[in-house]
């Protein structure tokens, strides 16, 4: 049996840490990742690498370091779609939308034609509650003979598409108040588990699950309010309400 590529063998790598993304961190076999990882590059494979490496860094919720290995990623495959596509996953992980939803668009654009990838780019414009873009997508797979079919999706869309045409607020202002939130999280040394949206009498309520003890927990959710106070007077600070809430592993 061949050797798999290094683009295979990184995509594997990718799948262990998208399992521990879902259920937990096993240290153990995150310490196997980065020594592979850290072998593609004594190789010469440094996109495969700094790819896995970047993945690795969301899962840590470290931004910048996401951010550094990704763009020395780039630098060496030249915008390689999968590349481009892992780092939407990376920075949607992170719950930064509005930029995820910026990359895997680049990637949609070239392969428009890709069942898997539209239904991921679904999910990412979902997350940033770009309503327009979902159905967007979701037009383009009915067309394409493989419709997205999500009932309460659509009940969602409807209710935040009426919430914004009635306040005038985009969606890359509402992305970006979770965005600001999801700062203060990480920045205190803390991840977020799961983000539940709950749209209700013209309100978004985002409740964001941390694993910590109520009092931290009820710590940051002061941090963020308090961070979003020192921001300018917008309107979507009446209508989106973020709260924070304990979460058990």
């Amino acid at each position: 049996m061949a050797a798999p590529t290094p683009q295979r063998k990184a995509s594997e790598l990718i799948e262990s840490i998208n399992v521990m993304l879902a259920s937990g961190v096993n240290q153990e076999r995150l310490n196997e990742v980065v020594d592979e990882a850290n072998k593609l590059k004594e190789i010469g494979c440094y996109n495969e690498a700094y790819t896995v490496l970047g993945m690795i860094a969301a899962l840590r919720a470290d931004l910048r370091e996401v951010d550094r290995m990704f763009s020395a990623a780039i630098k060496c495959s030249g915008r390689d779609l999968w590349t481009v596509r892992n780092y939407a996953s990376a920075l949607n992980n992170l719950h930064r939308c509005g930029e995820a939803v910026k990359y895997v668009d680049e990637v949609v654009e070239h392969i428009p034609d890709d069942i898997s990838l539209l239904y991921e780019a679904i999910k990412f414009h979902k997350e940033a509650f770009d309503v327009e873009g979902v159905r967007s997508l979701e037009a383009h797979c009915k067309a394409l003979g493989t419709p997205f079919v999500d009932s309460k999706l659509e009940l969602e869309l409807n209710a935040i598409e009426d919430i914004m045409r009635t306040n005038s607020v985009t969606w890359d202002q509402l992305a970006s108040r979770v965005e600001l939130a999801t700062d203060v999280v990480y920045e205190s040394g803390l991840t977020q588990q799961f983000n539940r949206r709950l749209v209700k009498d013209g309100v978004i309520f985002y409740e964001i699950g941390i694993p910590d003890d109520i009092e931290r927990v009820s710590r940051i959710e002061n941090l963020i309010n308090d961070r979003i106070a020192e921001e300018s007077y917008s309107v979507v600070d009446d209508v989106l309400f973020i709260t924070c809430s304990q979460h058990e592993r």
